[in-house]
């Protein structure tokens, strides 16, 4: 039984970290459509239309995601064109372009030829 304590208590401190990571998009939550604001100098990934997870990569950085991440809107706040792997599609970024459509990402990184 002090096992189950532990391990409770260890997901509830994982839980409060998850919802300090995204204090940014708190406010928007259960708003129609929510726009999560993408600070100049990143590219950002939200995860659902309502807000939810943010990914935001610095400008000039590529991430790789195994496996892919759900991704609703993508917003380029950087001065560079961004090239998106997805599924079902890739896709260029241009600066300050948002994209909002349903698909799951795997790799992000700057240039044009996707």
């Amino acid at each position: 039984m002090i096992a189950a304590v532990k391990t409770s208590r260890i997901l509830s401190a994982g839980a409060i970290a998850l919802v300090a990571g995204t204090a940014v998009v708190a406010g928007a939550a259960g708003t129609a459509q929510a726009r999560v604001t993408c600070p100049t100098g990143f590219l950002c990934f939200q995860e659902t239309a309502n807000g939810g997870r943010v990914v935001r990569i610095a400008e000039g950085q590529s991430a790789y995601f195994a496996g892919g991440i759900p991704v609703y809107a993508a917003t380029n706040s950087t001065r560079l064109t961004y090239c998106v792997t997805s599924k079902p599609y890739d896709y260029s970024l241009a600066p300050g372009q948002r994209v909002a459509r349903s698909h799951t990402v795997f790799r992000a990184a700057p240039g044009t030829g996707c």
